[in-house]
């Protein structure tokens, strides 16, 4: 019983952690396009600085996924609301 409690709110714990990025693509992601570009970021949380936005782009690609969001939140260098 206390394995099948354990893993039911590891289960609703990994459950909310994806909905955060799904809320920062629909505030902010202008262009629909499933990732966020430092303008889009920037117009939502102007406190993030391009060099700030540049360290939660772990791949340099120039733009965040949903995972680079999730870890840039789990991490603290982005608010969880806009």
């Amino acid at each position: 019983m206390t394995k099948q409690i354990l893993t039911a709110v590891a289960f609703a714990a990994t459950a909310a952690t994806a909905a955060l990025p799904a809320f920062a693509a629909e505030e902010a992601d202008v262009n629909g396009d499933g990732m966020l570009t430092v303008s889009e970021v920037q117009a939502v949380w102007p406190e993030v600085s391009t060099d700030g936005f540049m360290s939660m782009d772990t791949d340099g690609d120039g733009l965040l996924s949903e995972e680079e969001v999730a870890d840039a939140r789990e991490l603290g260098s982005l608010p969880e609301e806009g």
